[in-house]
């Protein structure tokens, strides 16, 4: 279940509850290959366990959505940026890759 934390919010105790962002990868070499929400979005490109938050965040997405190719790199390099800035509260971090399966990158 979620956290109900909104993005940037340390947890005020150990929990099990989660928090999530989401990053788009695709694109093409010649222009953008990842995205996140841009800030004053939803979590704007942060973990979050806010429902109003993430669910901001999905249709920002879907709006904003670029399909193109598959390059993953730049995606996993804004998911560990995001890992790395989000508050050190002792819970396991972890990324799950959605993809078509056809990676180019």
């Amino acid at each position: 279940p979620l956290s109900g934390e909104k993005a940037g919010v340390p947890s005020t105790s150990p929990s099990s509850k989660v928090r999530v962002a989401f990053v788009q990868y695709s694109g093409t070499y010649d222009g953008k290959k990842a995205q996140v929400t841009p800030m004053g979005i939803g979590a704007g490109g942060r973990l979050s366990g806010d429902k109003d938050e993430l669910l901001a965040d999905l249709d920002w997405h879907e709006e904003n959505f670029f399909a193109k190719q598959t390059y993953i790199q730049e995606g996993l390099g804004m998911s560990s940026d995001i890992l790395a800035t989000s508050p050190a509260d002792g819970r396991r971090r972890a990324v799950y890759i959605i993809s078509d399966g056809k990676l180019d990158d």
